[in-house]
């Protein structure tokens, strides 16, 4: 349910609207994983980058360090799962 806070020039603002969200996406080096962690930053919301290898990714993640942050990540690999969920930013 979305709720009007206010409308603004025929544009309806919402609570929704001004609170972004955080997204953590897996194998963001190439591919779908890449492509919809780019689309997420161009949203305006947040992106926990996972990768197997996140030099492959590092130059852009910094580029938009305020959005993004990586986490290495092998989706096959226990330690590497549980220490993704607990990294804290």
């Amino acid at each position: 349910m979305t709720i009007p806070v206010f409308v603004l020039a025929q544009k309806s603002l919402t609570l929704e609207s001004f609170m972004s969200k955080v997204y953590l996406i897996t194998g963001t080096s190439t591919g779908f994983g890449r492509a919809s962690a780019e689309a997420v930053l161009k949203r305006g919301d947040k992106v926990v980058w996972t990768a197997r290898k996140p030099e492959q990714v590092a130059q852009l993640v910094q580029a938009h360090s305020d959005n993004a942050i990586i986490v290495r990540l092998d989706v096959t690999n226990a330690q590497d799962r549980l220490a993704a969920v607990q990294n804290r930013h």
